[in-house]
Formats: structure tokens, sequence, C-alpha cells
């Protein structure tokens, strides 16, 4: 197949004084060369050679259209009708791919090593060209009399000295009449033009990096990465798991731990101290965060708390991208005062260790039961959510008269006892009295202490 010139197609031309060059006649040689001939054709086949030289009518022009071979560059010189005298010369000319044939060859081709027939898909190459001939690949293979036909590259293998490439025919099928094979490249130096630079096809596989549809082919990798990762980065995930060990299931799921993919969650449960975090079942490892000097530190988790995860493939931990606040100073005692037996209370976080709990009054109280016995009871508690974890009562017993008397002993003054850290309700209720209720009572006043004792 043929390509058209881009020069002398319908062309007057003219001789040194201006007159139509009748007779006139062009020589087309090897590009560079003056003594080298080499034939055009007649149409876009390349089945017809023109006679050597072709003589231009009576108009000055050339008899018909000049076509030239794909694979050749030419220098192309229009002579005096004496066809010694030249007037006029172009070099390093080389044909142009029409609209039909643009899909099916390639402007650019370099002769591949020998091939030798094998089947009707595929031909071999004595060594190793599974570079130059990647799937996707487009190759020009010529037959014996200049026939020309086009394939692309489907598989290609090397094994005992010898390249094997199977192709995908654009038309008709390879012959015993195999003479030699073209491949198509690219201006970019190391890089082999394929399927890929024209229409991209992700089955055609493309392994080699060194090819145009390689390059495709990691970039879609990259970029599909990249919008995974950035999904995760962009979607609330939640965690399971109970205690110390946090579970994350994100969808699709996690291929591979890597230290580029970043997690937005919210975790499901409280830990404090030693915990562990595992994506999409590839492992359990330590989460830790940065503290305000910039160590890393057991991560402090509450419920429902929402964090940045990312995995440190260096040292095989996981860190919270939020660092812990600069250290506050932990309170070791707190106290509530109650002077007038009423409900007392107030949030507490207690760092950890032991704590004792105490109770006592300001004062001597009074009542106007008269002869009447009754019982006053105060109590001080420390509680978690919706439980007691320690509760303290002092009571008081009267019997008769107008009583003026201190409560009584408590036995559970000065209780030792040991708490995680947290945040807890510390709270002093109010009095009861039992018994004839009928007077008034006076409260001196009394107040509770929690204090740290290791």
């Amino acid at each position: 197949m043929a390509s058209l010139s881009p020069v002398f197609n319908g062309v007057q031309f003219f001789d040194n004084n201006g007159a139509v060059l009748t007779g006139g006649k062009l020589f087309t040689y090897q590009g560079g060369s003056t003594t080298v001939f080499y034939p055009t054709f007649t149409d876009s086949s390349g089945s017809t050679p023109w006679t050597q030289p072709i003589v231009l009518d009576s108009s000055g022009r050339l008899p018909g259209a000049l076509w030239l071979d794909p694979n050749q560059t030419y220098n192309l010189v229009i002579y005096a009708a004496d066809g010694v005298t030249p007037l006029q010369g172009i070099d390093g000319v080389t044909g142009v791919p029409t609209a039909a044939t643009a899909n099916a060859s390639s402007t650019v081709w370099t002769v591949g090593p020998a091939p030798s027939f094998a089947a009707s898909n595929q031909f071999t190459l004595v060594g190793s060209f599974v570079a130059e001939f990647a799937p996707g690949n487009r190759v020009k293979l010529e037959s014996t009399g200049g026939t020309f036909q086009y394939a692309t590259v489907s598989a290609v293998a090397f094994n005992a000295g010898v390249t094997t490439v199977t192709v995908i025919n654009d038309a008709g099928p390879i012959t015993g009449l195999l003479v030699r094979v073209f491949i198509s490249l690219n201006d970019a130096p190391g890089f082999t033009v394929d399927a890929g630079a024209v229409a991209f096809k992700q089955t055609f596989g493309y392994s080699n990096a060194a090819t145009v549809g390689g390059q495709l082919m990691q970039a879609q990798v990259a970029i599909t990465s990249l919008n995974s990762r950035a999904g995760n980065a962009n979607v609330l995930w939640r965690t399971t798991g109970s205690g110390g060990t946090h579970v994350l299931t994100p969808t699709p799921a996690a291929l591979t731990v890597t230290s580029d993919a970043v997690y937005t969650v919210q975790f499901a449960t409280a830990s404090i101290g030693s915990a562990t975090f595992n994506i999409s079942g590839l492992g359990a490892y330590p989460l830790v965060q940065f503290d305000s000097t910039g160590g890393a530190v057991n991560a402090v988790i509450t419920a429902n708390l929402i964090s940045q995860v990312v995995f440190d493939a260096q040292s095989l931990r996981y860190f919270l991208i939020n660092p812990l606040p600069a250290a506050v100073p932990v309170a070791t005692s707190y106290t509530l005062v109650d002077p007038f037996g009423a409900l007392n209370s107030r949030s507490v976080f207690l760092s950890g260790g032991t704590w004792r709990l105490s109770l006592t009054t300001s004062g001597s109280d009074s009542d106007s039961f008269g002869n009447s016995n009754i019982t006053v009871l105060q109590s001080v508690q420390v509680l978690t959510v919706g439980t007691v974890s320690t509760s303290m009562t002092l009571q008081r017993s009267g019997s008769s008269g107008h009583d003026r008397k201190v409560y009584g002993l408590n036995t559970n003054s000065g209780l030792l006892y040991s708490v995680a850290p947290g945040f807890y309700t510390f709270q002093l209720n109010a009095i009861s009295i039992s018994g004839t209720t009928t007077g008034n009572y006076a409260h001196q006043g009394s107040w509770a202490i929690l204090e740290k004792v290791s």
C-alpha cells in the first residue's frame, strides 16, 4: 500500500525562461542520492510503478498522481526535456497516508528481524524481541511480491532462543510468502508505539512498561489507586470490635497495608492503653498517636471519636493523625460542700490509682421533734455511668428532746479503693429523715473529700 506524495502532485512546471515545461522529466531517487533510482507508483495499491523517468505532459504537469513507498525516503528531481539539465529538486520526501489508510499503517516504521512463517496468525524470530513486539503493538508484514498487510500483536513469548509472536490480522492470514516484518515506532526515545497510542484497550494487558500502552496501563492503575485512597479518606468508616481491639472493614476491601492509605474513622468503643487496629483482616497492628512533645504513645480513644488513621510501614504501627493536647495538670483531690443538706454533685476526672473517700460534718445539728426517735442519713458516692462505684454513709440517730448531736461514727470513713482512669460523678446526696418527722431539723453543714493516695 502506497502513500501519496506531498509534493509535485497537480503542480505545473516551467523552464528557466518561464515557458511551460512540456516533455520535462521527473527522476525519482533514494533519499540523499542522484544515482540510485527508487520506484514510485501510479495509485495507492503500490502495485503499478511509474516508468523511470516520468515525462511531463503538454501542460507541464505529471500525467497522473504520484504515490510513494511509505517505507522509503525520496529525492525527487525535475529535469529539462533533455533529461540532463536539472531544474528543481526536493530531497527527504516521505509519503502521507490517506484517510483510508491512516488507521491501518503508521507513518513511521522500522524494519524488524527476519521473520519465519509459523501459522496464519503467528511468526517467529531468532533472538529475544519481547519488548519490540509487546501485546498491542502494531506490525506491518511484507510478503514476496511487495504486498503488505497489517496486524496487532496479541501475545509474545521467548523460549529456547526464539521469539514467537501471535497477532490479530486486520485482513487475511499470514502466508508462507512472509519475507519482512516492520515495527511501528514513536519519536520519543525508549518507547514503542502500540495500539495503546491510538485506542487503549485494557484487555491487551500491556505488560511491557517500555510501550505507550504499558505506560497508559500503569497510569490507569495509579489513578484507580489514588481514587480509592481519596475515597477512603473522604468516607467516614465506623469500627467494630471491643475494648482495645478496633476493626475496620471498608468497601471495597483494602488489598494491602500501605503507608499512603488514609482512613477517616469513627471509633465504636473507647480504649485507653494498649490497642490494635486491623483493616480488612490484613493484620492487627498497634494503634498509637503523638503526644504534645512528638513522642509516640498509646492512643487515647473515646467512644464515637472521629479521627484519621494512617499506617506507618517502617514501624508497623497505625497512627491517629490527631496528636494529644499538651499535658494538663490532673487534680489529686476534690471537695463537695453541703451547707443545706441538699443534693450536690460534680463531674471529676480520676487519673487512676488508689483514692480515699471520706465524709464529715461541720458541727452539731438540731431538731424540734420532741420525744420522737428519728434516723438521719446522708451518703456520698462516686458514680460511673448508671453504676455506683463506691458509697459511704454518715448516720445520726436521735432519741428524745431537742437533740443537738453530731453525726454518729461512719464505719466507711476513709475507705480506699482503686479506679481506672476516666470521668466520674462525685455526688453528695441529700439528707433523709426517717421516723416521726413532725417538727424541724437544722443542718449545720457537711462536706465530702475525694483524694488520691497513690
